[in-house]
């Protein structure tokens, strides 16, 4: 089972509307790649979606979505019960596009939380800074050690 995964939000497609400007005011390409901003681990980075995906599997999430705060029993035959969720309502793609790219060139944003902060960030730009009272745990973690809670998004 492969852990690896990234969480990024698109911040630039290419359009007719950019036509001649480019990326970085060049020549513009039509078959140029959308661009990510993601968290790497230390800062914010900004790649195009192939070398971001790097040959993976790529999934798009949508919103509006879910966090969940769960316990997980100690029983192998009881479920897994619900004790707290909040939604989360998205903002229109424009705003989120327009956050990311701020917040990649202000070097304004950082994580708060010790696990997941890829999806911190996504989570950030996609309801606006309304950060969840409580960390989602990562797939790693949750296949090396029994959590509680376990919160998922």
């Amino acid at each position: 089972w492969e852990l690896t995964e990234l969480h990024g939000i698109i911040c630039s497609m290419p359009s007719e509307q950019h036509k001649g400007q480019g990326r970085r005011g060049g020549a513009a390409d039509r078959s140029e790649a959308p661009w990510v901003i993601h968290w790497d681990g230390s800062a914010l980075e900004c790649l195009p979606l192939p070398q971001f995906a790097k040959g993976g599997e790529l999934r798009r999430i949508t919103y509006p979505q879910w966090i969940c705060k769960c316990y997980m029993p100690s029983s192998t035959t009881t479920k897994l019960w619900v004790q707290e969720e909040h939604y989360l309502e998205p903002r229109h793609d424009e705003a989120v596009a327009k956050q990311a790219n701020n917040s990649y060139r202000n070097g304004t944003w950082s994580p708060q939380w010790g696990q997941s902060q890829d999806v911190e960030f996504c989570i950030d730009m996609k309801i606006g800074n309304v950060r969840p009272a409580w960390e989602t745990t990562s797939r790693k973690t949750l296949a090396a050690t029994a959590v509680s809670p376990l919160v998922c998004a």
